[in-house]
């Protein structure tokens, strides 16, 4: 994906245990055994991706992850990167206000 800027993004399913996947690869994936420089791991890669899409977002970014479990009733927190990212945009918001 490349940095093609959009007015607004929406990021779906951005909840704890979703995103980002978990750094096991398949059982056939021969890069598990020993990895080489520049070798990415599917979390690494959900990472970048989130990073990009951040970029893309102009106008308007919506991150959106499921707040209670459809079986359970447990309710389910957002992922690091998503507290972290909301976080970092109200301390800009606020000191774009100042």
């Amino acid at each position: 994906m490349r940095a093609i800027p959009f007015r607004v993004v929406f990021v779906l399913g951005l909840g704890q245990g979703d995103f980002p996947r978990s750094a096991r690869r398949g059982d056939l994936d021969l890069r598990e055994a020993r990895r080489e420089p520049g070798d990415v791991t599917p979390r690494e890669q959900d990472l970048y991706m989130f990073l990009e899409t951040l970029l893309c977002a102009r106008d308007r970014l919506v991150l959106s992850y499921v707040g209670r479990d459809e079986i359970t009733a447990r309710s389910g927190r957002p992922r690091l990167c998503c507290s972290n990212c909301a976080r970092s945009c109200r301390v800009a918001t606020l000191q774009k206000m100042k």
